[in-house]
């Protein structure tokens, strides 16, 4: 069977960024947060997205109560064994979801 060129070179992509950051996520969300302050032009407003397509949040009721990975990260990453329940729960949910 042959693979896809598209996803060899996503997968190549993020076993690079994986690589460059030692699989930590914290190092990761401070390198998004570092490349959204440099370049502000390339980052998408989820709600003027929802706005402008008039689709609604994809989040579970469930999930609403519980933080996103992003949220745990913007209040400090994923330090302590809280942090990291918290980001394991919502990246099995989205796994689950797609």
């Amino acid at each position: 069977m042959e693979s896809d060129p598209i996803l060899r070179e996503v997968y190549r992509m993020k076993d690079e960024l994986n690589r460059e950051v030692g699989g930590d996520v914290g190092k990761l969300f401070e390198r998004l947060r570092k490349a959204e302050k440099e370049h502000p032009e390339r980052v998408v407003d989820i709600d003027q997205v929802r706005k402008i397509s008039g689709r609604k949040s994809t989040r579970a009721k469930s999930q609403k109560d519980e933080p996103s990975a992003l949220e745990i990260s913007q209040r400090g990453g994923a330090k302590g064994a809280k942090a990291r329940g918290e980001v394991e729960r919502n990246v099995i949910d989205v796994n689950r979801a797609g």
